[in-house]
């Protein structure tokens, strides 16, 4: 009965506007006169039910936040219990310190955004491995595996040596500037999920630990190719300019440790010389310098860390002078820091910030979750 009046309606109303001059209606009246009936009514139709999709999607999407949290509270709730009965037989002093530890910490995880407590994880894993690095019998294991030589023919180190933090203040403000930096992040990435046409996700701390991986792998990557870059070309120089090595060819980490084994101390000095020396790079300066890129690109108005008393520097024009402290230091060559790394985190970051929700959409639709073409609705 509803559609038939308003199909009703809706006949009288184009006969009404037929009966009118055509130069007293605006162009789009007029392109609708034209139109069947039938196919404006049909597009009305799909409006309506669009628009309520799109409401029932946010509706469904905030009640999964909701049982998400009741969630996580009930799991922390039954891990208090937990911890209580494992301390129970601890003297009163212990039981009091952990259970209040444990309280701070789970109360600090549950009123906090999902960017945060990804950060909160990754924070706790670089806690973890630069325990290990303390004990002086795994350190030879952790210069091996959680250290990326470019020269070590291993490519897992890229991904271990995120995380590896061999002192503790390196630790510390790595873990205090992704901290930091997480929330703005965090914010840009459900202001970006709630973009028209994109997936709605009940929580974004696996597209928090995608981008944190993603970044790091990256400046991982180009500090790899520079650093085999420069080592190549003084080693090639030094091939040409001596006669000992001319008549050797072979990949550059194979020349290296052919070089330093040598027997002739002729052919293994020169050589050696020849090789620059390039220390094993590890820790997330480079997500943490995407993260800040992204903070300073999407949230222009906000200002960095207080360095000083009442001295407050807005986010780009600390982008600035990071970006400008680490061109100078490719240019000059310093080595206290890995300028090439910052620069690639850099880049990442004005990448992601560009183009980054949309690859995470369509990874999500093709590769993550829906084949193509289904869930077509939430594209029109």
């Amino acid at each position: 009965m509803r559609l038939t009046s308003f199909a009703s309606c809706y006949d009288l109303t184009i006969k009404l506007l037929c009966s009118m001059p055509s130069y007293f209606l605006p162009s789009s009246i007029r392109s609708q006169r034209d139109q069947p009936k039938d196919e404006i009514i049909a597009r009305h139709l799909t409006s309506d039910a669009h628009e309520n999709l799109l409401k029932s999607e946010s509706r469904l999407v905030t009640e999964l936040r909701i049982v998400n949290e009741a969630r996580l509270m009930a799991r922390l709730k039954d891990g208090a219990k937990l911890l209580e009965q494992r301390v129970s037989s601890a003297p009163k002093i212990v039981q009091d310190a952990v259970t209040n530890i444990y309280r701070f910490a789970a109360n600090k995880y549950q009123n906090t955004i999902n960017g945060v407590r990804a950060a909160y994880w990754i924070v706790g894993i670089n806690t973890a491995i630069w325990l290990v690095w303390q004990v002086p019998r795994f350190r030879p294991f952790m210069r091996t595996h959680f250290t990326h030589n470019p020269f070590s023919e291993k490519a897992y180190t890229m991904v271990t040596s995120m995380f590896s933090h061999a002192s503790f203040f390196h630790l510390l403000f790595d873990s205090s500037v992704l901290i930091g930096l997480s929330r703005t992040v965090s914010n840009w990435i459900m202001i970006e999920a709630d973009r028209p046409g994109y997936l709605k996700q009940s929580t974004e701390i696996y597209h928090f630990f995608a981008f944190f991986i993603s970044a790091n792998l990256f400046s991982t990557l180009v500090s790899h190719h520079a650093a085999v870059y420069l080592a190549s070309s003084r080693v090639a120089n030094q091939i040409s300019s001596n006669p000992l090595t001319t008549t050797l060819s072979a990949p550059l980490s194979k020349w290296i440790s052919f070089a330093r084994s040598n027997k002739n101390t002729t052919v293994a000095a020169a050589a050696d010389s020849s090789i620059p020396h390039i220390l094993p790079s590890l820790g997330s300066s480079g997500a943490n310098c995407a993260a800040y890129t992204i903070s300073a690109a999407s949230f222009r108005s906000n200002d960095m860390f207080p360095i000083l008393p009442k001295v407050t520097i807005p986010l780009p024009y600390g982008l600035d002078g990071l970006a400008l402290f680490t061109y100078i230091g490719l240019v000059r060559g310093w080595s206290l820091f890995n300028h090439y790394a910052h620069a690639g985190g850099i880049s990442f970051g004005i990448l992601y910030w560009m183009r980054g929700p949309d690859f995470w959409d369509w990874f999500r639709r093709h590769v993550a979750g829906d084949r193509p073409g289904e869930n077509a609705s939430s594209k029109s």
